[in-house]
């Protein structure tokens, strides 16, 4: 075989050689793979190189143990106690640079590498992350609007009532809720906040209820009061007959106030609200005997 034969062929060899090479996101895509259907729900996985080692690779532990692989290959540690001070067994995968095997080894009474500055986070599982709630109920009344997860506001509308329960169910049973329980209502606008932290101690969400609770107005008062025409386009005639009104106030589904008319001292007036957006809006009428809590719809 002559010289330029020979060059050709190491050339062509080198060629099959690169493409072969795996990587390091082919490599996450093999542990990922095997990790799919074993790791617990949540967990962190970090690479500790740009480019898969070229010589033999040796990483100790904090507990001293060393691990020592002879073949290129690109390094992985698995991370699946990540609130958990006490050592505990961890996982190292290391996938094989020409063709992809995959070699695991655990450490027992570990606390992973000794500097995990090194090590580059590449994969967190989505469970970790997860602050929102699966659930969020209320002992009395009805949430506005209806409970949806990504829906973070809410407003309740009551009539003299002097306590409530609220339930809050993480969507991760391992993250950590706070404000929900039984709490005293004082006559008025009661703000409640339900904070939820995900599993990784970072991600945080609030959901927030505003409690509108009204003081009673006797039946008798109720049929003395009229808003109208609901729905509405822009005019919202309000007659309280025998009733002066004192103040109107329009609240959007989130509690906020919208639409504000103050010592009204009448028992008959108009309201403009077509500055509004098209929506479901609370309407509170106060008067010298109480006050008066009904829905509009704005077209």
């Amino acid at each position: 075989m002559n010289k330029f034969t020979l060059s050709i062929l190491i050339l062509f060899v080198c060629a099959i050689s690169l493409q072969a090479q795996i990587t390091q996101e082919q490599a996450k895509t093999i542990v990922l793979e095997y990790l799919q259907n074993e790791v617990t729900p949540s967990y962190f996985l970090y690479t500790n190189a740009q480019e898969p080692s070229e010589e033999n690779i040796v990483l100790t532990t904090l507990n001293e143990e060393i691990i020592e692989i002879e073949y290129a290959c690109w390094a992985f540690y698995l991370n699946e106690h990540p609130n958990l001070n006490a050592p505990c067994q961890h996982r190292y995968l290391f996938v094989k640079e020409d063709d992809g095997n995959l070699l695991e080894l655990i450490t027992s009474n570990d606390l992973g590498p000794t500097d995990l500055t090194e090590w580059t986070l590449v994969y967190v599982s989505p469970e970790y992350m997860d602050a929102t709630l699966s659930n969020l109920s209320i002992s009395v009344g009805a949430l506005e609007p209806v409970f949806s997860n990504d829906i973070y506001n809410y407003v309740v509308n009551l009539v003299e009532k002097e306590e409530i329960t609220i339930t809050a169910t993480p969507a991760n049973p391992s993250a950590i809720v706070s404000g929900a329980g039984t709490f005293p209502l004082e006559i008025g606008e009661n703000n409640f906040t339900i904070h939820v932290i995900a599993e990784d101690n970072i991600t945080e969400l609030d959901y927030t209820i505003v409690i509108n609770n009204a003081l009673g107005v006797s039946e008798t008062d109720l049929s003395l009061i009229t808003l109208i025409p609901n729905p509405t386009t822009g005019e919202l005639r309000v007659t309280s007959y025998e009733l002066q009104v004192t103040s109107i106030e329009v609240f959007d589904i989130y509690g906020r106030a919208v639409s504000t008319h103050y010592s009204l001292l009448t028992t008959h007036y108009s309201i403009n609200i077509s500055h509004l957006p098209a929506g479901l809006y609370f309407v509170k009428v106060y008067t010298e005997n109480g006050v008066f809590v009904e829905k509009i719809i704005k077209k």
